[in-house]
């Protein structure tokens, strides 16, 4: 290697070690943020199996810890996958009301369909510039419909409908 080679690696080199440096402290303080949620997540479960032992018998608390333990990592992975997913580029969609003079249903219907195309696309948008507060609201929300008996019969009725 000549001279000039060698100059040109140690200022590379130097350049690199800070960056890497810091990609080394954010990786460790990473894995004992993980060590700690990995606690923290095994107490709450230990919590939940103490809570629910006290309603049901022991091997039907533990069932359902594990349950809930298997869901939130199902939960996880979908998330996980979705973020992932490689969606196909869409096109941008037109008006679609009626080209019938004085159709005012069709009219009526093309504009409701245009604001709920665009109000879909405001909600994708959303979610996709914040996965993570998106991934939150909807394991409160599915939180919420499960433990509440109230909630899941206006869902039911507003599905019915």
């Amino acid at each position: 290697m000549g001279g000039a080679a060698r100059l040109a690696f140690r200022a590379a080199a130097g350049k690199v070690q800070p960056l890497l440096s810091r990609v080394a402290i954010s990786l460790a303080a990473a894995v004992v943020a993980i060590i700690f949620v990995a606690a923290a997540i095994g107490f709450l479960g230990a919590a939940l199996y103490l809570l629910l032992a006290g309603v049901m018998s022991q091997a039907l608390a533990a069932l359902v810890v594990g349950l809930v333990g298997l869901a939130l990592a199902g939960l996880i992975g979908l998330a996980v996958s979705m973020i992932f997913r490689r969606t196909p580029a869409r096109r941008a969609i037109g008006f679609m009301g009626s080209s019938r003079g004085g159709d005012i249903a069709g009219d009526i219907n093309g504009i409701a369909a245009e604001i709920g195309s665009l109000a879909a696309r405001e909600m994708n948008s959303a979610a996709k510039a914040h996965p993570y507060h998106t991934l939150a609201l909807s394991l409160l929300a599915g939180l919420a419909i499960g433990l509440s008996p109230q909630l899941r019969d206006i869902l039911k009725g507003a599905l019915k409908d």
